[in-house]
């Protein structure tokens, strides 16, 4: 188990950003609305607020498909992860 990479559990199939985002509006009533910020837009508003200073430096997530595996920890821990489908609805239904 030393030396290795485990991942905590992740839901497949994974939703692109725009599909959680039109899920979550479905399930809470709402048309969603979604706005992409260009990297210059991120860094000028990172010279005012540090929590989106920190984003910049993790754009590369959004470049190319960032997909973890958890099939190894569910296999060795016997575990199902949450589909997001039930995440959304049961996060929807607290604050609902």
């Amino acid at each position: 188990m030393w030396g290795e990479v485990w991942h905590l559990p992740t839901a497949t199939p994974p939703p692109t950003g725009a599909e959680f985002v039109d899920l979550a509006a479905r399930l809470l009533g709402r048309q969603p609305r979604l706005k992409v910020l260009a990297p210059w837009m991120l860094r000028m508003a990172g010279l005012f607020n540090r929590t989106i200073r920190e984003l910049v430096e993790m754009l590369y997530q959004y470049e190319i498909p960032y997909i973890f595996d958890s099939s190894k920890f569910e296999r060795r821990f016997a575990f199902s992860p949450t589909p997001y489908t039930r995440g959304i609805e049961e996060t929807a239904r607290v604050y609902s």
